[in-house]
């Protein structure tokens, strides 16, 4: 990493130009592509999967737009219009070059020098909508060892073993600045844009603007997630410390009036929450599916009662302010996790009969084979029995064919109708 005091003085970049809202349509193969490194990604993968691979990124954008003048990044074009300033801002601070590295177990550089966000810092809606892209990253993270953004959708096809000769080995502080699972944080786009530069070591100002966006995004996150969800995550130390050394009146630049103070409370609550207590609250599995990783948080209140958050569901200690009207001697919440005898979901098996299941809509032979099951579907009729109960249905409704009782009392069972229709032209058009 730089030296942080060799750290350059960049000037911020002005509007984009008019290039940068030009847009520039993708050629329908890789191998049409101009010289660029993304040309080389696609060359990497085996010739049979490569048309597919392009497909999936033409979905998912299909209209990019012209790079900046002057500017030059592993991409050929910008996959969104509003990339441009982030991308000119990167560009220039990675033009200048540093006469200086740190030693090897220094600690990544964060700081507002290496910053390439525009306020509002911290995110404004739900954090969530990009859960399943930031699940994505975090698979290829811990399966191949390697950093990609979600964008990078031909990363998936190249082969496992030779992705860490094509993209960003994972720093080797990442581990104590990942993220908790679950946690819908995104990889900075320097991965995607300026992964070349990226791979030339950890030594870089490429790694310094690493670090320092990915406080920012976490940081984002952490406080739109609380804003939005209720939800008081626990970051692990190494974030927190780096976005407090940011100063919080920076973090919260632009984002609101009340930023600041809402961010320095959720601070402060995160802080001083014995976390270890708070240990059986925290094993709400992703999805309530057994095998999961836990997600490492617990509900707080979404606004500032007089300039405290308050918990919303009480870990046994009188020391920590609840939501109003919750104390240490209120019952649990509806969810019952805390309740004496009852186990939290992580405990608790799937114990759900079959008489909850709803049952096939195809495969008769499977529906019968089912013990205990519910005999009344949604119309109100038999849809399926237990082995050696045969279906009936009462008399009158529809033919005897159709099954019930015979005026003798004699069950019949019901057979599928044999009566044909028949176009205009005379032929079949099914069943009636």
């Amino acid at each position: 990493m730089p030296r942080r005091g060799r750290l350059p003085v960049v000037e911020e970049a002005g509007p984009a130009g008019l290039g940068a809202s030009v847009q520039w349509r993708p050629p329908p193969a890789p191998s049409l592509l101009g010289e660029c490194r993304l040309r080389t990604l696609y060359s990497a993968i085996p010739l049979s999967k490569q048309g597919s691979a392009w497909q999936r990124l033409l979905t998912r954008h299909p209209v990019q737009y012209e790079l900046p003048a002057g500017v030059e990044t592993d991409l050929p074009a910008l996959l969104e219009a509003g990339d441009a300033p982030w991308v000119e801002r990167a560009a220039a601070r990675l033009s200048h070059v540093m006469d200086g590295d740190t030693a090897n177990d220094v600690p990544p550089v964060v700081a507002w020098e290496w910053a390439c966000s525009s306020p509002p810092y911290l995110g404004q809606g739900d954090p969530h909508f990009h859960h399943q892209d930031a699940r994505t990253e975090r698979q290829v993270r811990e399966a191949s060892g390697i950093l990609v953004r979600a964008s990078q959708v031909e990363s998936t096809k190249v082969h496992a073993l030779a992705r860490l000769a094509y993209y960003v080995p994972t720093p080797s502080w990442w581990s104590a600045m990942e993220e908790p699972f679950g946690f819908p944080a995104r990889m900075p786009r320097i991965v995607a844009n300026f992964g070349t530069t990226l791979r030339r070591g950890e030594s870089t100002p490429a790694a310094a603007i690493l670090a320092t966006q990915w406080v920012l995004e976490v940081a984002g996150v952490w406080y739109a997630s609380a804003r939005t969800k209720r939800y008081l995550w626990h970051l692990p130390a190494a974030v927190v410390g780096r976005f407090v050394g940011l100063r919080l009146a920076n973090v919260a630049e632009g984002a609101g009036p009340d930023a600041h103070a809402y961010l320095s409370e959720l601070l402060y609550r995160h802080q001083s929450l014995d976390w270890e207590a708070a240990g059986p609250y925290l094993a709400r599995r992703v999805g309530g599916e057994e095998g999961e990783a836990p997600r490492a948080f617990v509900y707080c209140e979404k606004r500032l009662v007089g300039g405290r958050i308050g918990l919303r569901e009480g870990l046994g200690d009188l020391a920590y302010p609840y939501a109003a009207g919750v104390t240490a001697t209120s019952p649990p919440p509806d969810s019952g996790w805390g309740a004496p005898g009852v186990s939290s979901p992580h405990q608790r098996k799937r114990t759900r009969g079959t008489a909850e299941r709803p049952p096939s809509r195809r495969g008769a032979v499977r529906r019968t084979t089912r013990a205990e099951a519910s005999p009344v579907g949604r119309s109100g009729r038999p849809t399926f029995a237990p082995p050696g109960v045969r279906i009936t249905r009462p008399w009158g409704r529809g033919r005897a064919s159709a099954g019930g009782t015979s005026p003798h009392g004699a069950p019949t069972f019901w057979r599928p109708p044999t009566q044909v229709r028949r176009g205009r032209s005379g032929r079949p058009m099914g069943r009636r």
